[in-house]
């Protein structure tokens, strides 16, 4: 019998006939549900008639997970419904998805929704006696699973996934939690891409001279220099770059700009404060937030032709005198 592991305990099934697998390519029907690789093991050929795992996760010396290979068609199917073919692309190619592991982070409320969901349905159907429904279910020649078993599988396997999201990746995801809310204080280089996420709102300066941008593209950078002669590798440095959006104004018209930062490589912790910008979450002036929406809606008013009344100063020029 094959046998569908995971977190809590053991549900069995009929075996299946499982084909010789590459690394790249997905299974029908994953019978087991995680297995821990070495290096070798990981990126080595194909297991043969090994049974194939709906997970499999690269494991270093550190006994720190570096990857994943999401192998089970039920999962990728449910992850491209999830995050979108853009991630997802093809269903018939295993998903490898590497540290800081972002596809997982941030799709992983969404997930849980997803969970949920598939564990109400099965309420429903009275499937969440998994042992009894899954006994004798599955015979080797059939083509096809029942819709029934699919959903239960699935939200099988989305249970072991989640569990080695907040587990094996536990420092990962709570650095991620902490800083999407503002309350980590200290970022590791790895973990950039937390802080600064597409669609974010990140603040330059303090003060009245403090600017808001909206985050367009948060990436990491290599830039290879050229050969060093007295070194065997090239001089390669690591950059985290990020790409913002702000609305500005040249003198004449108002209009979208566009600014990049750029944080360099770095070892160990560094303090949040003290990047070039911060996200919004982080903010600890009074009433900065405040200020600035008053600011931006006060702009707003003002970006369209419209009549005013000014009391102050003026740029005038002077006249010049001309002597005779």
């Amino acid at each position: 019998m094959a046998k569908l592991t995971g977190s809590t305990d053991e549900r069995s099934v009929e075996a299946i006939t499982i084909p010789r697998l590459s690394r790249q390519t997905s299974s029908p029907l994953a019978v087991e549900g995680i297995l821990r690789l070495s290096r070798d093991d990981f990126e080595g050929p194909g297991r043969g008639e090994t049974p194939t795992y709906a997970i499999e996760m690269l494991v270093g010396d550190d006994n720190i997970v570096t990857k994943f290979r999401i192998r089970s068609q039920q999962l990728l199917k449910t992850l491209q419904s999830v995050m979108g073919t853009s991630i997802v692309p093809d269903l018939s190619q295993s998903m490898l998805i590497a540290r800081p592991f972002k596809a997982l982070m941030s799709f992983n409320h969404q997930l849980k929704d997803k969970r949920a969901e598939l564990e109400q349905e099965l309420e429903d159907h009275k499937l969440h006696d998994s042992n009894a429904y899954l006994e004798g279910t599955i015979k080797p020649t059939e083509p096809s699973i029942p819709v029934e078993l699919n959903k239960l599988i699935t939200k099988r396997y989305l249970d072991i996934l989640l569990q080695a999201l907040t587990v094996d990746l536990a420092e990962d995801y709570e650095a991620y939690s902490s800083m999407r809310f503002g309350s980590g204080e200290l970022v590791t280089f790895a973990h950039l891409w937390y802080l600064f996420q597409p669609g974010d709102t990140i603040i330059e300066g303090k003060g009245q001279s403090a600017q808001a941008y909206r985050v367009l593209r948060a990436h990491e950078k290599i830039n290879k220099g050229s050969q060093n002669m007295t070194d065997s590798l090239p001089d390669t440095t690591s950059m985290f770059s990020i790409n913002c959006l702000y609305i500005g104004y040249n003198g004449k018209t108002f209009g979208p700009v566009t600014k990049s930062f750029t944080i360099r490589h770095f070892h160990g912790k560094w303090s949040v404060a003290s990047l070039p910008v911060i996200p919004i979450q982080y903010l600890k002036e009074d009433h900065m937030q405040e200020r600035l929406v008053s600011r931006g809606s006060k702009f707003s008013s003002f970006s369209a032709p419209r009549h005013e009344t000014y009391a102050g100063l003026t740029i005038d020029e002077l006249p010049t005198e001309v002597g005779i």
